[in-house]
């Protein structure tokens, strides 16, 4: 094409490097890049290239069917301005991964799905996801194993969303995990559900029915599936593993141990105290509280009553010898 057919087509503002030395027309956008990527990463473009060219793409190579906006995303990738740290959203993510797909870009696939693992995301919206452009079916392990174990069925939306398929493989999750809890044993006095098994007999269960190597969706902090919207998978009820039973007997066994010495401490040091405490016991009789003290006497200014009647009152007798000593003192009068 010459610059007068490119002038109709405007220059994308990020990507149309100086240095560039391929074009590609995506809508009206002209990008002009580094050929060295798409060769390196995508049979599709390697061949493209080596095909010889026709005067009508010679200078620019169109590509069809794709947005600009994708394409510039896509590109991104490539030219990263913070190297291996990318921040994109689910959605941008999905819009790389597609074209990924398409164009063979082996390299970016695996870069995308890593990147999605660390995303929280819905089950539900992630198994559909990762269904719908063939990502491998160990990163859905846990997704499956969290659809199979939580309490509520799947609705009518989410079916729709899954398909007759992962709804059906789901139901038979559900069902092997609930005879397995049942079979179990389950949690005491309660009727077992599908949430009741030991995560990793729930993985092998998933794995089983998705055709997977048993152990390649178990969980670990490095394994990939673990971030989900709905939350980590269900802790199962009362389930302990031999080595968590035993330690938890020794614990209580050696706080016994302790709780008696503790005790027989504490007696000998009562004996070292007060021996007499510990031989004789002495009880004090029970003591009955002393009547309360008469109310005393209050005086009170003699009235005229008081007064009369202590005239009134007869003297004290002071013996009969002494009134024969007064009648002796007395003199008689003699008459003539």
């Amino acid at each position: 094409m010459s610059g007068e057919q490119f002038s109709r087509y405007r220059r994308h503002h990020q990507y149309f490097l100086r240095g560039g030395d391929v074009r590609f027309i995506v809508e009206n956008t002209l990008f002009q890049v580094h050929k060295f990527f798409f060769e390196r990463e995508s049979q599709f473009f390697a061949k493209m290239f080596s095909a010889p060219p026709d005067s009508a793409k010679a200078d620019a190579y169109i590509i069809k069917k794709v947005k600009a906006d994708d394409f510039a995303q896509l590109l991104w990738v490539f030219y990263n301005p913070r190297y291996s740290l990318y921040e994109a959203t689910v959605d941008e993510w999905l819009v790389i991964l597609d074209l990924a797909k398409s164009w063979g870009f082996q390299e970016i696939e695996t870069l995308v799905i890593r990147e999605l693992e660390e995303q929280s995301m819905d089950p539900v919206d992630k198994i559909a996801m990762y269904d719908k452009y063939g990502v491998d079916r160990r990163y859905v392990v846990p997704a499956y194993a969290h659809l199979a174990s939580r309490p509520k069925y799947l609705s009518r939306e989410e079916g729709n969303k899954l398909g007759l398929r992962v709804v059906i493989d789901v139901n038979h999750i559900r069902e092997d995990a609930l005879r397995s809890a049942a079979s179990s044993g389950g949690s005491s006095g309660i009727t077992p559900t599908s949430a009741d098994l030991e995560q990793s007999m729930l993985f092998d269960l998933v794995e089983r029915h998705l055709g997977l190597p048993s152990g390649c969706g178990t969980p670990s902090p490095k394994t990939p599936g673990l971030k989900l919207k709905g939350g980590l998978l269900p802790v199962p009820k009362n389930v302990k593993s031999p080595s968590e039973t035993t330690e938890a007997k020794e614990v209580s066994g050696v706080q016994q141990d302790g709780e008696h010495v503790r005790r027989r401490h504490t007696q000998d040091e009562q004996q070292n105290q007060d021996p007499a405490k510990t031989t004789t016991t002495t009880t004090t009789p029970a003591t009955t509280p002393a009547p309360p003290p008469p109310p005393k006497a209050t005086k009170s200014s003699p009235g005229p009553a008081q007064d009369e009647a202590a005239k009134t009152d007869v003297k004290p007798d002071v013996g009969r010898g002494n009134q024969k000593q007064k009648q002796k003192s007395v003199p008689k009068i003699r008459t003539s």
